[in-house]
Protein backbone atom coordinates (compact mmCIF):
# COMPACT_ATOMS: atom_id res chain seq x y z
CA UNK A 1 0.00 0.00 0.00
CA UNK A 2 2.54 2.55 0.89
CA UNK A 3 4.29 1.63 -2.56
CA UNK A 4 1.62 2.29 -4.68
CA UNK A 5 0.24 4.91 -7.26
CA UNK A 6 -1.73 6.74 -3.93
CA UNK A 7 1.94 7.96 -2.66
CA UNK A 8 1.76 10.63 -5.39
CA UNK A 9 -2.13 11.63 -4.87
CA UNK A 10 -3.36 14.11 -2.35
CA UNK A 11 -7.06 15.74 -0.90
CA UNK A 12 -8.04 18.20 1.01
CA UNK A 13 -11.44 17.70 3.30
CA UNK A 14 -13.25 15.26 4.48
CA UNK A 15 -14.75 12.02 2.54
CA UNK A 16 -18.25 13.13 0.53
CA UNK A 17 -17.53 16.73 0.87
CA UNK A 18 -14.09 17.26 -0.71
CA UNK A 19 -12.09 20.81 -1.75
CA UNK A 20 -9.68 19.29 -3.82
CA UNK A 21 -9.30 17.06 -6.12
CA UNK A 22 -12.96 17.16 -8.25
CA UNK A 23 -15.51 14.90 -9.04
CA UNK A 24 -14.99 10.97 -9.54
CA UNK A 25 -11.08 11.32 -9.15
CA UNK A 26 -12.29 11.07 -5.08
CA UNK A 27 -14.35 8.49 -5.39
CA UNK A 28 -12.12 5.17 -4.35
CA UNK A 29 -9.98 8.09 -1.89
CA UNK A 30 -13.22 8.60 0.06
CA UNK A 31 -13.73 4.83 0.27
CA UNK A 32 -10.29 4.13 1.23
CA UNK A 33 -10.84 6.73 4.05
CA UNK A 34 -14.38 5.30 4.67
CA UNK A 35 -12.73 1.80 5.75
CA UNK A 36 -10.30 3.72 8.05
CA UNK A 37 -12.11 6.24 10.06
CA UNK A 38 -14.84 3.04 10.25
CA UNK A 39 -12.47 0.09 11.68
CA UNK A 40 -10.89 2.86 13.55
CA UNK A 41 -14.06 3.60 15.18
CA UNK A 42 -15.04 -0.29 15.97
CA UNK A 43 -11.31 -0.83 17.04
CA UNK A 44 -11.66 1.71 19.63
CA UNK A 45 -15.59 1.87 20.26
CA UNK A 46 -15.26 5.49 19.72
CA UNK A 47 -18.30 8.05 18.13
CA UNK A 48 -15.76 10.48 16.56
CA UNK A 49 -12.11 9.93 14.59
CA UNK A 50 -9.99 12.74 13.70
CA UNK A 51 -7.66 10.48 10.89
CA UNK A 52 -5.73 13.17 9.26
CA UNK A 53 -2.61 14.04 11.77
CA UNK A 54 0.35 12.58 10.74
CA UNK A 55 1.93 12.27 14.30
CA UNK A 56 0.72 11.65 17.68
CA UNK A 57 2.82 14.79 18.50
CA UNK A 58 0.32 16.42 15.74
CA UNK A 59 -2.87 15.34 17.24
CA UNK A 60 -1.86 16.62 20.89
CA UNK A 61 -1.30 19.89 19.46
CA UNK A 62 -4.58 20.11 17.64
CA UNK A 63 -6.51 19.63 20.97
CA UNK A 64 -3.78 22.57 22.22
CA UNK A 65 -5.33 24.62 19.93
CA UNK A 66 -8.23 23.64 19.14
CA UNK A 67 -9.54 23.64 22.81
CA UNK A 68 -7.32 25.89 25.22
CA UNK A 69 -6.30 29.50 25.32
CA UNK A 70 -3.12 30.98 25.43
CA UNK A 71 -1.77 31.33 29.07
CA UNK A 72 -3.61 28.38 30.55
CA UNK A 73 -1.93 25.56 32.24
CA UNK A 74 -1.92 21.96 31.59
CA UNK A 75 -0.35 19.16 34.02
CA UNK A 76 1.33 16.42 31.85
CA UNK A 77 4.19 14.11 32.51
CA UNK A 78 7.50 15.39 33.15
CA UNK A 79 10.61 13.52 31.46
CA UNK A 80 11.54 11.62 34.85
CA UNK A 81 8.20 10.38 34.67
CA UNK A 82 8.42 8.98 31.11
CA UNK A 83 7.16 11.83 29.14
CA UNK A 84 7.36 13.13 26.22
CA UNK A 85 7.94 16.45 23.88
CA UNK A 86 4.60 16.68 22.95
CA UNK A 87 3.16 17.55 25.99
CA UNK A 88 6.37 19.72 27.68
CA UNK A 89 7.54 22.95 26.96
CA UNK A 90 10.07 21.39 24.36
CA UNK A 91 7.03 21.01 22.13
CA UNK A 92 3.40 22.20 20.95
CA UNK A 93 2.74 23.77 24.49
CA UNK A 94 5.53 26.18 24.22
CA UNK A 95 4.05 27.08 20.25
CA UNK A 96 0.46 27.32 22.15
CA UNK A 97 2.15 29.63 24.86
CA UNK A 98 0.75 27.26 27.82
CA UNK A 99 2.35 27.00 30.97
CA UNK A 100 3.24 23.03 32.16
CA UNK A 101 3.22 21.51 35.42
CA UNK A 102 4.45 17.98 36.13
CA UNK A 103 2.15 15.46 37.41
CA UNK A 104 2.86 14.23 41.03
CA UNK A 105 4.67 11.00 40.40
CA UNK A 106 5.29 7.58 42.65
CA UNK A 107 7.98 4.70 41.68
CA UNK A 108 6.97 2.52 38.55
CA UNK A 109 5.70 5.61 36.25
CA UNK A 110 2.38 5.85 38.62
CA UNK A 111 0.50 8.91 39.83
CA UNK A 112 0.32 10.12 42.77
CA UNK A 113 -3.41 10.71 43.57
CA UNK A 114 -3.85 12.14 46.61
CA UNK A 115 -0.99 14.51 45.86
CA UNK A 116 -2.54 15.37 42.53
CA UNK A 117 -5.65 16.53 44.29
CA UNK A 118 -3.66 19.17 45.89
CA UNK A 119 -1.83 20.41 42.91
CA UNK A 120 -5.04 20.42 40.62
CA UNK A 121 -6.72 23.09 43.23
CA UNK A 122 -3.65 24.48 43.50
CA UNK A 123 -2.51 25.07 39.84
CA UNK A 124 -5.90 24.76 38.58
CA UNK A 125 -4.92 22.99 34.66
CA UNK A 126 -7.04 23.23 32.03
CA UNK A 127 -6.15 20.14 30.96
CA UNK A 128 -4.50 17.04 32.87
CA UNK A 129 -2.96 14.66 29.92
CA UNK A 130 -2.35 11.30 31.43
CA UNK A 131 0.28 8.45 29.62
CA UNK A 132 3.53 8.46 29.26
CA UNK A 133 5.82 6.77 26.77
CA UNK A 134 7.12 4.76 29.70
CA UNK A 135 4.34 2.50 30.73
CA UNK A 136 3.89 -0.43 33.05
CA UNK A 137 0.52 -0.44 35.37
CA UNK A 138 -3.00 0.86 34.74
CA UNK A 139 -3.41 4.63 35.29
CA UNK A 140 -6.24 5.66 38.04
CA UNK A 141 -8.57 7.04 35.60
CA UNK A 142 -11.48 7.50 37.12
CA UNK A 143 -10.48 9.01 40.29
CA UNK A 144 -7.94 11.81 38.05
CA UNK A 145 -11.10 12.64 36.19
CA UNK A 146 -13.17 13.30 39.18
CA UNK A 147 -10.18 15.13 40.00
CA UNK A 148 -10.26 17.48 36.89
CA UNK A 149 -14.00 17.94 37.31
CA UNK A 150 -13.37 20.26 40.73
CA UNK A 151 -11.66 22.67 37.94
CA UNK A 152 -13.32 21.70 35.28
CA UNK A 153 -10.43 20.79 33.68
CA UNK A 154 -10.39 17.95 29.84
CA UNK A 155 -8.64 14.95 30.85
CA UNK A 156 -6.45 13.81 27.70
CA UNK A 157 -4.99 10.29 27.34
CA UNK A 158 -1.93 10.10 25.20
CA UNK A 159 -2.18 6.26 24.23
CA UNK A 160 0.55 6.86 21.38
CA UNK A 161 2.37 3.43 23.09
CA UNK A 162 -0.86 1.43 24.02
CA UNK A 163 -3.23 1.75 20.99
CA UNK A 164 -3.78 -1.93 20.70
CA UNK A 165 -4.20 -2.65 24.84
CA UNK A 166 -6.39 -0.12 24.63
CA UNK A 167 -8.53 -1.37 21.54
CA UNK A 168 -8.18 -4.60 22.54
CA UNK A 169 -9.28 -3.63 26.31
CA UNK A 170 -6.60 -5.34 27.92
CA UNK A 171 -5.29 -2.62 29.94
CA UNK A 172 -7.30 0.27 30.24
CA UNK A 173 -10.86 1.81 28.56
CA UNK A 174 -10.01 5.64 28.40
CA UNK A 175 -13.12 6.33 27.18
CA UNK A 176 -14.98 4.64 29.46
CA UNK A 177 -13.11 5.34 32.72
CA UNK A 178 -13.30 8.82 32.43
CA UNK A 179 -10.93 10.41 29.13
CA UNK A 180 -12.44 13.00 27.43
CA UNK A 181 -10.05 12.35 24.48
CA UNK A 182 -7.53 10.00 23.16
CA UNK A 183 -4.71 10.11 20.84
CA UNK A 184 -3.16 7.48 19.79
CA UNK A 185 -0.21 6.44 17.36
CA UNK A 186 -0.74 4.20 13.62
CA UNK A 187 2.65 2.66 14.18
CA UNK A 188 4.32 1.41 17.17
CA UNK A 189 1.84 -1.98 18.42
CA UNK A 190 -0.80 -1.28 15.83
CA UNK A 191 1.84 -2.13 13.07
CA UNK A 192 0.49 0.95 10.51
CA UNK A 193 2.37 3.74 9.11
CA UNK A 194 3.64 6.20 11.15
CA UNK A 195 0.63 8.55 12.07
CA UNK A 196 -1.63 9.56 14.95
CA UNK A 197 -5.22 9.93 15.56
CA UNK A 198 -8.26 11.94 18.22
CA UNK A 199 -10.70 9.76 19.57
CA UNK A 200 -13.29 11.07 20.83
CA UNK A 201 -16.89 10.39 22.76
CA UNK A 202 -18.27 14.03 22.84
CA UNK A 203 -19.33 15.76 19.44
CA UNK A 204 -18.75 19.59 20.43
CA UNK A 205 -15.09 18.22 21.24
CA UNK A 206 -14.81 16.41 17.98
CA UNK A 207 -16.31 19.01 16.12
CA UNK A 208 -13.44 21.62 17.08
CA UNK A 209 -10.91 19.36 16.83
CA UNK A 210 -11.95 19.00 12.91
CA UNK A 211 -12.59 22.32 12.21
CA UNK A 212 -8.86 23.00 13.22
CA UNK A 213 -7.06 20.09 11.56
CA UNK A 214 -7.76 21.33 7.77
CA UNK A 215 -6.43 23.47 6.50
CA UNK A 216 -4.61 24.67 10.06
CA UNK A 217 -2.62 21.67 10.54
CA UNK A 218 -2.67 19.72 7.18
CA UNK A 219 -3.87 20.38 4.24
CA UNK A 220 -3.05 17.59 2.12
CA UNK A 221 -2.08 14.24 3.65
CA UNK A 222 -0.43 10.76 2.11
CA UNK A 223 -2.77 8.59 0.89
CA UNK A 224 -0.81 5.81 0.62
CA UNK A 225 -0.27 6.15 4.72
CA UNK A 226 -4.79 6.00 4.70
CA UNK A 227 -4.71 2.90 2.98
CA UNK A 228 -2.12 1.17 4.87
CA UNK A 229 -3.29 1.85 8.01
CA UNK A 230 -6.59 0.43 6.94
CA UNK A 231 -5.41 -2.72 5.89
CA UNK A 232 -3.41 -2.74 9.37
CA UNK A 233 -6.57 -1.47 11.33
CA UNK A 234 -8.31 -4.40 9.54
CA UNK A 235 -5.94 -6.92 10.53
CA UNK A 236 -6.13 -5.85 14.24
CA UNK A 237 -9.57 -6.09 14.21
CA UNK A 238 -9.01 -9.52 13.13
CA UNK A 239 -6.27 -10.98 14.79
CA UNK A 240 -5.52 -7.98 17.46
CA UNK A 241 -7.06 -10.04 20.50
CA UNK A 242 -4.88 -12.79 20.47
CA UNK A 243 -1.83 -10.38 19.51
CA UNK A 244 -2.45 -8.02 22.29
CA UNK A 245 -2.45 -10.59 24.74
CA UNK A 246 0.67 -13.01 23.38
CA UNK A 247 2.56 -9.56 23.60
CA UNK A 248 0.94 -9.48 27.26
CA UNK A 249 2.20 -12.89 28.62
CA UNK A 250 6.11 -12.33 26.51
CA UNK A 251 6.48 -9.43 28.75
CA UNK A 252 5.78 -11.28 31.84
CA UNK A 253 7.88 -14.46 30.68
CA UNK A 254 10.52 -11.95 29.90
CA UNK A 255 10.63 -9.73 32.95
CA UNK A 256 10.95 -12.89 35.02
CA UNK A 257 13.80 -14.37 32.40
CA UNK A 258 15.93 -11.06 32.78
CA UNK A 259 15.25 -10.95 36.54
CA UNK A 260 16.88 -15.04 36.39
CA UNK A 261 19.80 -13.68 34.60
CA UNK A 262 20.48 -10.85 37.18
CA UNK A 263 19.13 -7.93 35.61
CA UNK A 264 16.96 -5.31 37.96
CA UNK A 265 13.50 -4.34 37.01
CA UNK A 266 11.19 -1.41 37.50
CA UNK A 267 7.49 -3.79 39.07
CA UNK A 268 9.27 -6.71 39.78
CA UNK A 269 7.07 -7.09 43.00
CA UNK A 270 3.91 -6.30 40.80
CA UNK A 271 4.77 -8.54 38.27
CA UNK A 272 6.79 -6.27 36.10
CA UNK A 273 4.17 -4.90 34.21
CA UNK A 274 0.76 -5.42 32.21
CA UNK A 275 1.46 -3.49 28.91
CA UNK A 276 3.88 -4.68 26.31
CA UNK A 277 6.85 -2.73 28.09
CA UNK A 278 9.92 -3.56 30.37
CA UNK A 279 12.00 -0.69 32.06
CA UNK A 280 15.23 -2.35 33.16
CA UNK A 281 17.03 -0.72 36.22
CA UNK A 282 20.87 0.23 34.89
CA UNK A 283 21.43 2.98 38.00
CA UNK A 284 23.97 0.69 39.85
CA UNK A 285 25.59 0.29 36.21
CA UNK A 286 27.12 2.43 32.98
CA UNK A 287 24.15 3.03 31.17
CA UNK A 288 25.92 4.11 27.97
CA UNK A 289 28.27 1.21 27.82
CA UNK A 290 25.24 -0.73 28.19
CA UNK A 291 23.50 0.63 25.45
CA UNK A 292 26.86 0.38 23.29
CA UNK A 293 27.64 -3.11 23.94
CA UNK A 294 23.89 -4.06 23.03
CA UNK A 295 24.06 -2.07 19.51
CA UNK A 296 27.41 -3.95 18.98
CA UNK A 297 25.51 -7.25 19.44
CA UNK A 298 22.73 -6.29 17.17
CA UNK A 299 20.02 -5.69 20.26
CA UNK A 300 18.54 -2.28 19.55
CA UNK A 301 17.58 -1.22 23.04
CA UNK A 302 17.99 2.53 23.93
CA UNK A 303 18.09 4.36 27.34
CA UNK A 304 15.35 6.16 28.51
CA UNK A 305 14.49 8.85 31.84
CA UNK A 306 13.23 7.34 35.22
CA UNK A 307 12.50 9.04 37.98
CA UNK A 308 15.68 11.42 39.19
CA UNK A 309 17.59 11.48 35.60
CA UNK A 310 16.88 14.85 35.42
CA UNK A 311 19.06 15.71 38.30
CA UNK A 312 21.53 12.94 37.48
CA UNK A 313 21.84 14.57 34.39
CA UNK A 314 21.73 11.04 32.55
CA UNK A 315 19.67 8.35 31.66
CA UNK A 316 19.70 5.09 34.02
CA UNK A 317 17.02 3.07 32.44
CA UNK A 318 16.52 0.92 29.12
CA UNK A 319 13.00 0.39 28.09
CA UNK A 320 11.83 -2.77 26.33
CA UNK A 321 8.85 -3.50 24.46
CA UNK A 322 7.23 -7.30 22.74
CA UNK A 323 5.70 -5.82 20.12
CA UNK A 324 7.99 -6.49 17.69
CA UNK A 325 9.40 -9.71 18.17
CA UNK A 326 5.77 -10.59 19.47
CA UNK A 327 4.53 -10.36 15.58
CA UNK A 328 7.94 -11.81 14.78
CA UNK A 329 6.49 -15.27 15.98
CA UNK A 330 8.10 -15.83 19.56
CA UNK A 331 6.10 -16.98 22.33
CA UNK A 332 6.78 -17.73 26.35
CA UNK A 333 9.39 -19.86 25.64
CA UNK A 334 11.57 -18.45 23.13
CA UNK A 335 11.93 -15.12 26.28
CA UNK A 336 14.65 -17.35 27.97
CA UNK A 337 17.23 -16.75 24.89
CA UNK A 338 16.37 -13.74 24.62
CA UNK A 339 17.06 -12.58 27.83
CA UNK A 340 19.90 -14.81 27.94
CA UNK A 341 21.19 -12.60 24.79
CA UNK A 342 20.24 -9.73 26.26
CA UNK A 343 23.02 -11.12 29.46
CA UNK A 344 25.89 -12.25 26.84
CA UNK A 345 25.78 -8.68 24.85
CA UNK A 346 25.54 -6.59 28.34
CA UNK A 347 28.75 -8.78 29.59
CA UNK A 348 31.01 -8.16 26.61
CA UNK A 349 30.40 -11.78 25.37
CA UNK A 350 32.06 -11.51 21.62
CA UNK A 351 30.16 -9.94 19.42
CA UNK A 352 30.30 -12.08 16.95
CA UNK A 353 28.98 -15.20 18.84
CA UNK A 354 25.84 -13.02 20.32
CA UNK A 355 24.91 -11.44 16.31
CA UNK A 356 25.39 -15.25 14.85
CA UNK A 357 22.86 -16.76 17.65
CA UNK A 358 20.36 -13.61 17.09
CA UNK A 359 20.26 -14.39 13.23
CA UNK A 360 19.87 -18.46 14.17
CA UNK A 361 17.46 -17.53 15.83
CA UNK A 362 15.11 -15.09 13.65
CA UNK A 363 15.44 -17.28 10.44
CA UNK A 364 14.05 -19.90 12.86
CA UNK A 365 11.09 -18.12 13.25
CA UNK A 366 7.78 -18.52 11.02
CA UNK A 367 6.21 -15.68 8.31
CA UNK A 368 5.16 -12.85 10.29
CA UNK A 369 2.41 -13.03 12.58
CA UNK A 370 -1.35 -11.59 12.97
CA UNK A 371 -1.15 -10.78 9.34
CA UNK A 372 -3.48 -11.28 6.30
CA UNK A 373 -0.37 -12.44 4.68
CA UNK A 374 0.44 -15.26 7.34
CA UNK A 375 0.48 -18.51 5.94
Amino acid sequence: MLDSDLATRVTEGYPGDKYYPHGRQNDFIDEIEGILIGTARDLFDADYVEWRPVSTSMANASVYFALLEPGDRIMAHDADHGGNDSYNLEGPPHLARLEVAPLPQLDSFRIDVDALRGAVMERRPRLIVVGASNVLFPYPLEAIRDIADTVGALVLYDAAHLGLLIATKDFQDPLREGAHIVTVSTHKNLCGPVGGMILTNEAELAEKLMALQYPTFVQTRDLNKYAAAAVSFLEMKAYGAEYSQQMIKNAQALGEALSDVGFRLYGSAEGYTRTHQLMLDLREGDPPSFEHRLLESNILLTLTHVRGDEKRGFRTASRIATHEITRQGMKESHMETVAGLLRAASDGIPTDRTRSEIKEMLESLPALQYSFDTP
